[in-house]
């Protein structure tokens, strides 16, 4: 319902006149998610905060909450219908300095954005979890950063990302 709110109101900007060009941040809001252009391969996620470990284990299948630091796990993630939204990869990070969870979703190319903008939209409690129960909520609130696009200056994360990226890659291939 959110994305076709921001569809509505692009289609209703774009037919105004506008003083100056926006320019989006990506985060916390992207502007559309089928604007976002698909990452080639596989994309590449960072979710972090008190409440990740919850907030992984209540969107996907895999028992997230067994899982250490160095730990991967295969998860489905699936929406409220219980239909497929990607097969993604989780590897469990070292907390942060302050103690908080890290995880890297390792994400497909075509439903990379997809993924983002749902975990984001659950995050800030902005996408319906249950039809049944209008409150019910996902654990949260988390920072999801797209290690692709957004500035993450943490050399050691962007070297993880890689590592992972290709430990999943020899697998697929063995």
């Amino acid at each position: 319902m959110l994305e076709e709110v921001k569809k509505d109101i692009s289609d209703l900007a774009a037919r105004t006149a506008a003083e100056t060009e926006s320019i989006g941040s990506r985060y916390p809001h992207y502007f559309f998610a089928d604007e976002a252009p698909a990452p080639e391969g596989r994309g590449m996620l960072l979710v972090s905060g008190w409440r990740a470990r919850p907030f992984l284990q209540e969107v996907g299948t895999a028992d997230v909450s067994s899982l250490e630091p160095g730990e991967q796990a295969r998860t489905l993630l699936l929406n409220k219908n219980g239909r497929l939204i990607d097969d993604v990869q989780l590897l469990r990070l070292e907390p942060d300095d302050r103690g908080r969870d890290r995880y890297f979703v390792l994400t497909h190319g075509p439903t990379h954005e997809r993924v983002k903008t749902w975990f984001r939209g659950l995050s800030d409690g902005y996408v319906l979890f249950d039809n049944d129960d209008l409150r019910r909520k996902v654990q949260g609130p988390v920072v999801v950063e797209d290690v692709g696009l957004d500035l993450v200056d943490d050399a050691a994360i962007i070297g993880a990302a890689q590592a992972f990226r290709q430990k999943v890659k020899d697998s697929a291939n063995d």
